[in-house]
């Protein structure tokens, strides 16, 4: 957080999955004075990655993918094709309230 956010200003975003949450993970982010985001758990609609991956995988259906060096491929290759990926990702942040 320091590193990404030298300001101090950066709040961490975490899906709130019960490992997260755990008294441990609490204590860390307490002693290290990292503000979490409050937000319902499990919520992809809140956040914009979850949605570029939903489209990702719905490309992927185009590609053969049966192996794991095959998906990692097509995956790539979906990622860096021309401008779409990029004008999604602008796009889904954009969606996003202040």
């Amino acid at each position: 957080m320091q590193k990404a956010f030298s300001c101090g200003k950066g709040i961490f975003q975490q899906n709130l999955a019960p490992c997260h949450c755990s008294k441990k993970v609490k204590k860390f982010l307490s002693d290290n004075n990292i503000e979490v985001l409050k937000w319902p758990g499990d919520s992809p609609d809140l956040n914009p990655i979850e949605n570029l991956w939903a489209i990702i995988k719905k490309e992927l259906q185009n590609y053969d993918c049966t192996t794991t060096t095959k998906l990692i491929g097509a995956t790539i290759s979906i990622w860096y094709r021309g401008g779409e990926i990029t004008k999604m990702c602008e796009k889904l942040v954009e969606s996003m309230p202040t």
